[in-house]
């Protein structure tokens, strides 16, 4: 059989997570990105004779659960963002663009349930109904996917690279949508997040028109538009009420900056009050990234081939998956995201630096 390698990748990726209010947020941002490729490669992986090399199947829950729609096992597994926005995975070569296609099409399928989870919830947001076409052009506009397969020849190490070449190639010369309907008008608010999109909801007093379910979740009078507000309750709308994942505040609790602050990183932030709470302010955000990563799996510090990147990516996955979240719970604090050599993790300020120092010493 002759095969092909696929390389997908969807974005955007650091602003979309960073444009945050809350802890909760940020876990959202970074969630969402790990379950859309959870659904990619289980919808790749349904197809014969197709493999991921990066990142690796085994021991992920996300990909598990987009196979088979089980909800046992480690919740707090299943709801850590785990999963990179991008995938490399061996096809054959007869079938690629079929293959990536419908890959492709899966991610947009299941974004676009999610949007349609938050839009039918409009009435209990105090979304008025004339948004609806601003709401939807912009949820429309968010994710960008690129994708590229390459003929295997024999020399893994060249297909591998010069995969990557085309990609990037790829992602520089897309297509992309012209503003019309529902884009840019004078006289509106911007989001308060990005500063780019109209709101569709939010404003002073917005908490007033949200029913109980959400009302914590909206304490600011931020000005939302469509991606930000999805990003705030899709955990309810979707994972809670479609997937019947335990997303609540009460059963999956994260924790505000004074939570984490205070040595607490599984108390409740969304019903807590940060400002009045008593105690300890200061709070680390950590950030770690493995060293010339791209390099060690592109084969410039040793032979490449695939079993050999099979071996490297699954090193990765033990690291993100069983080494990462421990690591950071020793020293009292929360895990954001971890996936491959990425970590990034909210700590009490004066115990970040140890957790930094075990963290590098797992890796």
């Amino acid at each position: 059989m002759n095969s092909a390698l696929l390389k997908l990748q969807i974005g955007p990726v650091q602003d979309f997570i960073a444009q945050a209010r809350s802890t909760r947020d940020l876990w959202s941002g970074s969630y969402l990105l790990s379950w859309l490729m959870g659904k990619a490669s289980a919808t790749l992986l349904n197809y014969a004779e197709t493999s991921l090399i990066f990142p690796a199947e085994a021991g992920q829950p996300l990909i598990a659960f987009h196979k088979s729609d089980k909800r046992d096992g480690d919740q707090k597994s299943l709801l850590t963002p785990n999963l990179p926005n991008i995938f490399v995975a061996s096809v054959p070569a007869a079938r690629a663009d079929e293959i990536a296609k419908a890959v492709e099409q899966s991610i947009q399928g299941e974004w676009e349930a999610i949007c349609k989870s938050v839009w039918d919830a409009r009435d209990k947001l105090g979304i008025p109904e004339e948004q609806k076409s601003r709401f939807e052009s912009q949820a429309t506009r968010l994710l960008s996917i690129a994708w590229q397969a390459t003929p295997e020849t024999g020399n893994y190490a060249d297909d591998y690279r010069r995969n990557g070449r085309q990609l990037d190639a790829v992602r520089q010369t897309r297509n992309f949508p012209a503003w019309g309907t529902g884009a840019y008008c004078r006289g509106l608010e911007k989001d308060s997040l990005t500063g780019k999109e109209e709101a569709v909801a939010g404003g002073k007093n917005y908490g007033d028109l949200v029913s109980e379910r959400f009302k914590h979740l909206f304490k600011h009078d931020d000005h939302l538009g469509a991606t930000t507000l999805i990003k705030r309750v899709w955990h309810i709308t979707y994972l809670a009420d479609k997937k019947g994942l335990k997303t609540s505040s009460e059963e999956f609790p994260i924790p505000n900056t004074r939570g984490i602050a205070m040595r607490e990183p599984n108390s409740n932030g969304d019903k807590d009050n940060v400002e009045a709470l008593p105690g300890e302010k200061y709070f680390a955000v950590l950030a770690l990234d493995g060293d010339q990563i791209g390099k060690w799996i592109g084969g410039e510090f040793t032979d490449l081939t695939e079993p050999h990147h099979k071996k490297f990516c699954s090193s990765l996955a033990v690291f993100a998956l069983q080494k990462a979240r421990t690591t950071v719970e020793q020293h009292t604090g929360r895990l954001i995201y971890a996936g491959g050599d990425d970590v990034l993790a909210l700590l009490p300020a004066d115990s970040a630096l140890a957790c930094a120092k075990a963290l590098r010493q797992v890796f």
